[in-house]
């Protein structure tokens, strides 16, 4: 493995080694007891049964979320989340929120055994990085949407409404966005490389444009959502008018979103990471 990489160029191999940590998705917990954005099925309940777990979100109105840390906008004055506190006052839930995702393969190996068994893992609504949320998806981890219940998914930015391991998103939403480039010799390659309810309440919470606008005057990623623009001019125009949170048309047709990888190429991308870092 470690000669295939070498053959690889310097930037290439720092490519790799930069382990993508980036939060790109809100996703749900999963074909579990507690609801999801790449979806769980019952919030609170951990019996699922021969015939699956059962949403108890009309009687539970609580909603768990794992977030990365730095992710949501937050009062350092009253320690709160003000834009989650905006949600549990709308909407009569209490919600639970802990940064417990510092690395996607790390998160994943703490709930894997529970999600395989359909047991709850003590979260609704969970955030990790598109690859594995793709990951969770393909495995069978995640719980269908109910669009009815987010009808501010029509906000989301058109060219993150489709991706690969989720087409027409059915089973994820974009948190947070960003992007980065790929550069090679065209000399030399002329061809080119080749390279849940309570959980759906607080989803489409989060694409309603106003609050949309807060997270990202508070964590400065490209915002998923497309009328959020106008709102965070009034909160900060400068910030508004950034080509980072905001990019233009010119640059977004530039750029494509990653496909996901299947699970053997998962496999083997793990593998060169691991040797190029040394695991």
């Amino acid at each position: 493995m470690r000669k295939d990489i070498d053959k690889l160029s310097p930037e290439t191999r720092s490519i790799i080694r930069a382990q993508v940590t980036r939060r790109s998705l809100l996703v749900g917990a999963g074909a579990i007891a507690g609801a999801s954005t790449l979806a769980a099925c019952g919030t609170g309940s951990t019996d699922s049964g021969a015939e699956g777990v059962v949403d108890v979100s009309d009687s539970e109105k609580i909603v768990r979320w794992a977030n990365w840390p730095l992710y949501l906008d937050y009062n350092e004055d009253t320690k709160e989340y003000p834009t989650l506190k905006a949600f549990e006052a709308a909407n009569g839930i209490t919600a639970t929120y802990t940064e417990d995702i510092d690395d996607n393969n790390t998160f994943y190996g703490k709930v894997q055994g529970q999600l395989g068994i359909g047991s709850d893992i003590g979260y609704d609504v969970v955030t990790p990085t598109d690859w594995m949320a793709a990951r969770w998806i393909e495995l069978g981890y995640a719980q269908e949407l109910d669009a009815e219940n987010i009808p501010n998914k029509s906000n989301i930015r058109e060219v993150l409404a489709n991706v690969g391991f989720d087409p027409g998103r059915n089973y994820s939403l974009t948190w947070q966005s960003g992007f980065a480039g790929f550069g090679w010799n065209t000399e030399k390659l002329p061809k080119g490389v080749r390279t849940k309810k309570n959980a759906e309440l607080l989803m489409n919470h989060y694409y309603e444009p106003a609050i949309a606008a807060q997270v990202a005057a508070f964590v400065n990623y490209i915002c998923p959502v497309e009328a959020a623009q106008s709102e965070l001019e009034k909160i900060d125009p400068d910030l508004a008018a950034s080509p980072f949170i905001f990019p233009d048309e010119a640059t977004l047709a530039k750029v494509k979103v990653f496909r996901s990888l299947d699970a053997d190429e998962s496999t083997n991308f793990q593998a060169a990471f691991d040797e190029a870092v040394g695991n």
